[in-house]
């Protein structure tokens, strides 16, 4: 069951369709736990401007990705009238965690998290894509770092990474 690394900027926005290959939402973003750096499942809108509604797809209702997600189940399986609302601060959307700011010892403003990157089948963990802010001669590099990297996470993250191993991880 192998879908290769995934990011979530490409991720959102796409079909979603149940076991008949019946268009049910696009998704809207996705629930992760900052705390672990996990997924915990798909946020997928459905009806139109006046009358969207949301609901969530755990990661393992998931059949397959391709162009589109597929479900493992059928519409009429899926709770669509149910508002999502978070219950607690430890359920965070990725658009609450994009562009967070991400500091060193050394750089009080080192960049912001960009993106993350994840691979469905690898206990749903993910890494993150930091754009570092100054200091490259082709614009923005980014990096990626994953949890162990990080001494602190919050709204301000802190990479306990040094400026050589920052410079080493720069594409």
């Amino acid at each position: 069951r192998g879908y290769g690394l995934m990011n979530a900027e490409k991720l959102k926005g796409m079909k979603v369709l149940d076991n008949d290959g019946v268009q049910i939402g696009k998704v809207s973003d996705l629930g992760i736990d900052c705390e672990q750096f996990k997924i915990r499942n798909i946020l997928i809108s459905t009806g139109g401007i006046f009358s969207k509604k949301y609901f969530t797809a755990d990661i393992d209702e998931i059949n397959k990705i391709n162009s589109n997600i597929h479900l493992k189940s059928s519409k009429e399986e899926q709770n669509i009238a149910t508002p999502i609302e978070v219950s607690s601060p430890e359920d965070y959307f990725f658009k609450n965690f994009q562009y967070r700011v991400v500091k060193t010892n050394e750089e009080p403003l080192l960049g912001l998290i960009k993106d993350i990157i994840f691979d469905l089948k690898n206990d749903l963990t993910f890494d993150v894509v930091i754009e570092k802010l100054v200091g490259g001669p082709l614009g923005k590099p980014s990096f990626t770092a994953s949890l162990e990297d990080f001494s602190n996470v919050d709204i301000l993250m802190t990479l306990k990474l040094d400026k050589n191993e920052i410079k080493e991880r720069l594409k």
